[in-house]
């Protein structure tokens, strides 16, 4: 039986190229503040895609976001009034909650940073507009794939059930759907920037979790439709969602990624 271990996780290390210095102006205390908790950060996620497993930090990193988080509460939010810069504090604090794995939170204020960057009108921050998008997908995946490696502790000499794979994956697709908001035109990203090319990055990392789970079904049968489905599911996204030509940012995580899912395809005749 094919087994496909998804052994990256998440990292958010893109944001060290586009967590750009929207510090314009303000009071220089909020702005050092913000300056300082972008370094930090920036600090934590210094390559690119190169997390251990998903929903794993050492007890470093997980003091690190955790200062983090407080410096934005104690000394940004509270007292900053530039709308830009509020933006700026959620779309990290919003990142680093995620991380934590304190979901509902992460969400919370993904959303209070989306709420003022539609009130202000704003037409700067695009790339924290995005990380703001893509947040509740993110922590819906990654609490989904969280349950679903809790399935496998608790049950380390059990087959996932049919239903329970499809409920998993039903989760997962939703929570796809959430990080491809990036791409509705609605939403002025351009399919180029840096931000929607790992939102959809992301997407194909959720389809490998989703192939993760069908490979724990007992039966090859079983396996078989939902594996190629989701299989064909990212060569379509591959093909609609990625530039077709030249180099980009990541795109040799991209390249990765298309041939370890391809690999997946191949091993259950998906073709044939």
């Amino acid at each position: 039986m094919h087994r496909f271990r998804r052994t990256t996780g998440y990292r958010t290390a893109l944001l060290t190229a586009f967590i750009a210095a929207v510090i314009l102006g303000g009071c220089p205390k909020t702005t050092n503040t913000l300056h300082e908790v972008q370094d930090d950060f920036n600090g934590l996620n210094p390559t690119f895609f190169q997390a251990a497993a998903p929903n794993t930090l050492t007890a470093d990193e997980e003091s690190a976001y955790r200062q983090i988080v407080q410096k934005i509460e104690a000394g940004h939010l509270k007292s900053v009034d530039r709308d830009d810069l509020k933006v700026a504090a959620y779309a990290i604090d919003a990142f680093s909650r995620w991380r934590l794995r304190d979901y509902a939170a992460a969400k919370a204020a993904a959303e209070k940073g989306l709420d003022i960057f539609a009130r202000a009108g704003l037409q700067t921050n695009r790339r924290d507009y995005g990380m703001l998008l893509i947040t509740g997908g993110l922590a819906d995946y990654s609490e989904t794939f969280w349950d679903y490696q809790n399935w496998l502790r608790d049950h380390p000499n059990d087959f996932i059930p049919g239903e329970d794979a499809a409920e998993y994956t039903d989760r997962m697709a939703a929570a796809m759907k959430k990080i491809d908001a990036v791409n509705q035109p609605q939403k002025g990203l351009g399919p180029e920037e840096p931000i929607v090319l790992y939102a959809n990055q992301q997407q194909l990392r959720v389809i490998t979790g989703i192939l993760d789970i069908w490979s724990n079904v007992r039966d090859d049968a079983d396996q078989k439709g939902p594996v190629c489905r989701w299989t064909k599911r990212a060569e379509t996204l591959v093909g609609q969602r990625f530039p077709s030509a030249g180099d980009y940012s990541g795109k040799a995580q991209t390249d990765e990624l298309e041939r370890k899912i391809a690999a997946v395809a191949q091993s259950y005749q998906c073709d044939g």
